[in-house]
């Protein structure tokens, strides 16, 4: 629906943005371009040829909610919804995913949810079979689900990344092979073990800085009620790693810029909640993907103040590995800073913002605050 020469053309103008000017110069010229729910789920259901009723009828979903989307732009609150509604207009799974993202931030199809990986067996079984004796749906999915969580495995040993996961799922031809499979699987390799690791790794990090400034013991609980989060954060945490339910994109940024993440480390909290990468289609995300991009140019320390405090805390390999080279990067070149004062990374997010009198920023400003 739209380019992606276009999406890589508007973010590579975003690094060079010489200000904040610059940037709203960029975000006027782009403004019919970016993407708003309200004009693509219309585009949806005019493309589909379908009434409210009819969708309504396929989808499972009332017609007042269908309705309210499409005249009044509410936002999805359920991510079931938007996958029903994917299956209803024969959507694959990769339109699926951007459906996800679009329609409020969530998480795409992830092949280690027994859920989302029944989902994408049946959307595989759509693209294999011209006609198939039984038209693939989401009720058949759910069935599938049911049948592989009545089932529980004492113990096994097969562990897997998310791509191994995703290219079995797609080469596995029968609905035993699919049970099968997911009997096979861990619960541990079930949920979102890597993110888990990543976002408590950078709160134990802010943790012990905070603690030292402070002389005194600060927990995860003291830290985020510092931040006037209301036990937010902690939820966010116990659900990720008992139910394997990521957050929303939108809070997943916002905590990601409440621990100081650069642009590379927001990136790859995203990637591994199985979100695409800040998207320079979405007007807020554009803007803070030129605040961060200045924001580690102007100010060094940031990306090597993260380093310095993650490489020997790091739990992720990956993470320490990054961080090691960071450090090292900065040893070797003595990278200094722009001759003005520095705050936090939120406080300068927020003031770009504010600048930039954005309304979509209502919600993340109020979190920062």
């Amino acid at each position: 629906m739209w380019s992606s020469t276009e999406t890589v053309t508007i973010e590579r103008e975003v690094g060079n943005c010489e200000d904040s000017s610059d940037l709203q110069r960029l975000l006027e010229c782009y403004d019919d371009t970016y993407i708003r729910w309200h004009q693509y789920i219309n585009r949806l259901v005019t493309e589909s040829g379908l009434s409210y009723r009819q969708l309504s009828e396929r989808s499972g979903l009332s017609k007042t909610t269908i309705r309210d989307w499409c005249i009044r732009g509410t936002m999805p609150r359920r991510r079931e919804s938007l996958v029903r509604l994917g299956f209803a207009l024969e959507m694959d799974r990769f339109q699926i995913d951007r459906l996800l993202m679009y329609g409020g931030g969530f998480h795409g199809l992830y092949p280690r949810d027994v859920l989302d990986a029944a989902c994408i067996f049946v959307l595989n079984l759509r693209k294999k079979e011209e006609e198939p004796s039984e038209k693939p749906s989401y009720e058949m999915a759910l069935e599938l689900f049911r049948e592989a969580t009545e089932k529980t495995v004492e113990s096994n040993d097969l562990l897997m990344t998310t791509q191994m996961a995703m290219e079995r799922l797609l080469t596995t031809e029968t609905r035993q092979d699919f049970l099968d499979f997911m009997l096979q699987l861990s619960q541990g390799e079930k949920n979102r073990g890597h993110l888990v690791e990543y976002l408590t790794d950078f709160l134990e990090a802010r943790c012990r800085e905070r603690s030292r400034q402070e002389n005194g013991s600060i927990s995860i609980h003291g830290l985020a009620g510092a931040w006037g989060s209301d036990g937010e954060v902690e939820k966010m945490l116990s659900c990720l790693k008992k139910h394997g339910m990521v957050p929303r994109r939108d809070r997943l940024i916002a905590l990601g810029l409440r621990l100081g993440m650069n642009l590379s480390e927001l990136n790859s909290i995203l990637m591994y909640a199985g979100m695409e990468k800040l998207y320079a289609r979405d007007k807020l995300e554009c803007v803070l993907i030129y605040a961060l991009q200045n924001l580690e140019l102007r100010f060094p320390v940031v990306a090597r103040e993260n380093a310095f405090l993650l490489q020997n805390l790091a739990k992720d390999p990956k993470l320490r590995h990054q961080c090691k080279e960071l450090v090292e990067e900065y040893m070797e070149c003595s990278y200094q800073d722009e001759d003005s004062d520095w705050t936090e990374l939120s406080e300068y997010i927020c003031g770009i913002l504010e600048e930039l009198e954005l309304p979509e920023a209502e919600w993340l400003l109020k979190t920062l605050r």
